[in-house]
């Protein structure tokens, strides 16, 4: 692992919560807590690099969905918006077969030779692959299918571990609307998908990063859920960042401090943030989740 460091913040968290505490002050060292994910955070990092540097294209959970081109009409954005989020999308019509070999150009330089998905396989695994969220439904019973007209060979930017690769794709063209979809034809064969590298973990570990991006200094802004108060106020928590760099990705580790007892505390939660200093401005290292080893969902933040 190349230019690892560690290198500490605290931050208070954002003010309004309910709920009380029970006694005085009692310090509470958010020493322990970071102490115990920073071997998880070594893991996270030298799993991402082996997975970058090994013979396998090594690629992410969504890397076979769709990618819109363009806005949806005013009069169809809330349908269509629905539809392509629950994976209701058609073929109108019968759409042409695939090249019979194509190239994957490979961030090193190097090619690797397919044979690409057909458009329906292609929509089928767009389908099959729409993440089901907890804050979204599963189905959009109410909404109209997508209807693809058009199917176009192309090539497009497939993303790996190791970087952005140029794979075989297909660009759709949908009916009464000039939105294109775009979907890689790699074959999941042709694949190999990196898995969430913890199932589960202890409370004490970190955090869920739901946001993060680059900001001078060099340094991360990162958003978080977490109590929405801060630790000199009964319930309240601070909340100390470290940033854990290789030279691929980073992983950064949030612990709480806490003054009060929270034995009668709610699990009340609120956006808490933190801007965690680097040793390096980030470029184009990922940043992964300390429990999963997967990338941060949002990294576009500004």
């Amino acid at each position: 692992m190349r230019g690892l460091r560690v290198v500490a913040v605290v931050v208070l968290s954002a003010a309004g919560c309910s709920g009380g505490g029970s006694g005085g002050p009692v310090e509470v060292d958010p020493g322990p807590a970071l102490a115990t994910q920073r071997p998880m955070a070594g893991e996270v990092l030298a799993r991402w690099d082996q997975a970058a540097t090994g013979a396998e294209i090594v690629v992410v959970e969504g890397y076979g969905g769709a990618r819109q081109i363009g806005e949806w009409a005013a009069d169809v954005a809330e349908n269509h918006d629905g539809a392509l989020r629950t994976g209701l999308i058609e073929a109108a019509r019968a759409l042409p077969p695939p090249p019979g070999r194509a190239l994957i150009e490979l961030p090193d330089g190097r090619t690797r030779s397919v044979a690409p998905l057909d458009p329906a396989a292609t929509l089928d695994r767009v389908r099959r692959g729409v993440p089901v969220k907890w804050n979204e439904p599963a189905r959009c019973p109410a909404c109209r299918p997508l209807r693809v007209t058009a199917a176009r060979a192309i090539v497009a930017p497939l993303d790996t571990v190791a970087g952005p690769a140029i794979a075989p794709a297909w660009e759709f063209g949908l009916e009464g609307s000039d939105v294109r979809l775009i979907a890689t034809a790699v074959p999941d064969k042709a694949v190999t998908l990196l898995a969430p590298l913890h199932e589960t973990a202890p409370r004490d570990t970190g955090v869920w990063v739901e946001v993060a991006h680059a900001v001078d200094g060099p340094a991360l802004a990162v958003t978080f859920l977490g109590a929405p108060r801060p630790a000199d106020r009964p319930c309240g928590v601070d909340y100390t960042g470290e940033a854990v760099e290789s030279g691929r990705a980073v992983v950064v580790l949030v612990a709480p401090r806490r003054t009060y007892p929270q034995s009668r505390c709610t699990s009340e939660a609120g956006a808490n943030r933190l801007t965690v200093p680097l040793d390096a401005p980030l470029g184009d290292r990922v940043v992964l989740q300390l429990h999963t080893g997967l990338p941060v969902a949002d990294q576009t933040g500004g």
